[in-house]
This record gives structure tokens, sequence and C-alpha cells, in this order.
């Protein structure tokens, strides 16, 4: 089998006897030649990620304390850690998280990983003007890529992207390619859409 394994959206991976990951979110900001008007307007400051720690209660729920970003950048049962942003000089945005699976206590059932634009209705952007956005999960440990997922779908109007997610299942966890794209950047709204979601299997 080839690593990084290229998944689809609503495939699924097992992440069996590894403990620590490496999560990888990334996209190209728009060139100035392409979008003009609109590439004057992005940077690598317009995107803000999000990992949500969930609990499953009927629906997915989660506690403000346990959102990670740059602005809480570590969660407190230290299991899940936000590293920063990198940008290259070709117009690539990454964000980086560490995901100890061992230390998540028990009651939580997933971690998702959500990009969203920062003020995207006043500015008038959406994910449609992104490309080459994808999430890349490597073993920490060994540094070997174990698997990635592109963004194939159409984004147009959404500003908040959940990339993909860990889910707890019988043998450990395992990673699921969600792809799902919302015009809503409330917390209850995209957990209410996450739980609906048929692009999610509920591993418990």
């Amino acid at each position: 089998m080839r690593f990084p394994i290229s998944l689809r959206q609503g495939d699924e991976i097992p992440l069996n006897y590894i403990k620590n990951l490496r999560i990888k979110l990334s996209w190209n900001v728009p060139h100035k030649s392409n979008w003009s008007f609109f590439a004057n307007c992005f940077s690598e400051n317009t995107f803000e990620c999000n990992a949500y720690m969930l609990m499953y209660q009927e629906e997915y729920i989660a506690d403000t304390e346990d959102i990670i970003s740059y602005c809480n950048s570590e969660h407190h049962s230290k299991s899940l850690k936000y590293l920063g942003k990198c940008v290259n000089d070709r117009g690539g945005v990454s964000e980086i998280m560490l995901v100890n699976l061992d230390k998540v206590p028990l009651k939580y059932d997933a971690i998702v990983f959500i990009a969203n634009i920062s003020k995207a209705i006043s500015r008038g952007q959406d994910f449609g003007m992104i490309n080459k956005a994808y999430i890349q999960i490597t073993n920490e440990d060994t540094n070997k890529k174990i698997c990635r997922y592109d963004l194939a779908g159409r984004y147009d109007d959404m500003n908040t992207v959940f990339f993909g997610g860990l889910f707890r299942c019988k043998n450990g966890w395992e990673f699921a390619a969600i792809g799902e794209g919302t015009m809503d950047e409330s917390l209850e709204y995209m957990l209410t859409q996450f739980s609906q979601s048929e692009n999610v299997a509920i591993a418990l």
C-alpha cells in the first residue's frame, strides 16, 4: 500500500496503534492575476482554523473550552495543541495541530477540523475562490504521512468548511474525510449541520 493514502469525501481510514498525529490544513491564497479585486482582500490571516473536541449525546456537542485555535492553543487535557501557521512564497498557507490520541479523555468522541474565512460575508469572500485545499494526517512519531484528503467539491457561498475529523471507534480511532461546507459561522449551527451530515459515520 502506498502512503499517503488519497481519500475522497466520506472515506474513512483506521488509525490503529498510532499515538501521535500531526494534522495539516492547507490551501492556496488566490493570485492577483486570477482574482484581481478579490485577491487584494485575501491574505494568510483571512483564514482561521479550529479543532472542536466533541461529545456525542444523541448529537454532537462542544464547550467553548473545547475549541482549539490560535487564541486557545492547547486543550486542558494536553491531548490537542495548535502549533501555528506556515506560509510559503507560492501563496500556500498551512496550519498545523498535534493530537495525542492516548491523552484524549474518554468523554470525547470526536475531534473535528474546521476552517473559516474571517468576516467572509462583509468581504464578499467564500471558499469557492480558494484552490488546492486539503487536510493531511501524519504519524508524528515516525514522520510518515498516513492519508490526505483534497477538497474537490464546490464551495461557492460557503465561508466555513469541515475538512475532516477523528472519531473514536471500537478499535481505537479513525479519520473521516468530511468536506462539508456551510454559510453560517455560529458554533450551534455548525454542530447541528455536522451531526446531521450524511458524509459522517458516527463510529460509536
